[in-house]
């Protein structure tokens, strides 16, 4: 059995999720992955080892029953997760009613539901050992005070910021690290789910930010004691501004300033 630490990452098989296991690979963290595309974890695994132990669990954090799937695993494994990376995440474009029910459920599970869960799931033992790091992946739309024709993204990443803040005061002496990374624009395959590639196509390329960048920013925060960190200039100018512009100016100011999601 290994003796280095482990992490779990959701949303492993790309972007940030996938930015985050090379990171940790290097950090010197064995490494639990999860994501539905069991092709795509297979070959992020052959990229990190024989250097890293990667246990691959795929699963579709969709569905209820997954959370608890992934810790017994875990546990059947002999596994003692060290850091919980909840990076699992994706955009559903176009107004509320053009997606079905059964869309807008399966977004709550994967954004807000089952991270939360994974965190009742894998905090016990954390809290019993007084050591653990938490980072729940956010957004800059956590800050947002509408995000229309991506109706529930912004209202469930604010979940995620909200409930990594509730956890930080609970559980405050534990010695656990809460850490939200709420992220601007980042150059994954979460802009083309959203409809928002030509969007970012039309950004200066400085302002968007590689995942191997954010993840970085993220991890260093954490490491850091920093409970929230705004990855990239425009998620730092927006996140300056918006707290003290009431919520209609706000709306205003950011329909002037990034182009309207197409209604798809």
């Amino acid at each position: 059995m290994s003796s280095r630490p482990v992490a779990l990452v959701t949303g492993a098989s790309s972007g940030i999720g996938a930015a985050f296991c090379r990171l940790l690979a290097r950090e010197g963290f064995d490494l639990v992955i999860t994501a539905r595309r069991a092709d795509r974890l297979q070959e992020l695994k052959a990229q990190l080892q024989p250097a890293t132990q990667v246990h691959l669990v795929p699963l579709d954090l969709g569905l209820a029953e997954s959370p608890r799937q992934l810790f017994t695993t875990t546990q059947q494994l002999g596994l003692t997760v060290d850091l919980l990376v909840n990076s699992a995440g994706y955009a559903l474009p176009g107004r509320y009613l053009q997606s079905s029910w059964e869309d807008q459920a399966r977004l709550i599970q994967v954004l807000a539901t089952t991270p939360a869960h994974l965190v009742h799931l894998y905090l016990p033992d954390m809290v019993r050992r007084h050591r653990g790091y938490v980072l729940n992946v956010a957004s800059l739309g956590a800050l947002v005070p509408a995000s229309p024709r991506l109706t529930l993204y912004a209202a469930l990443k604010h979940f995620v910021l909200v409930m990594n803040r509730s956890l930080r005061e609970e559980y405050a002496s534990s010695g656990i690290q809460f850490t939200a990374l709420c992220p601007g624009p980042t150059a994954t395959e979460w802009a083309a789910a959203a409809q928002l590639d030509s969007v970012f196509a039309q950004m200066p390329r400085w302002l968007v930010l590689s995942p191997d960048r954010v993840a970085t920013l993220g991890y260093n925060a954490m490491m850091s004691g920093r409970h929230v960190v705004l990855t990239g200039a425009a998620a730092r100018v927006t996140g300056a501004l918006l707290p003290f512009l009431p919520d209609a100016l706000a709306l205003k100011w950011l329909a002037n300033n990034e182009p309207p999601v197409p209604d798809g």
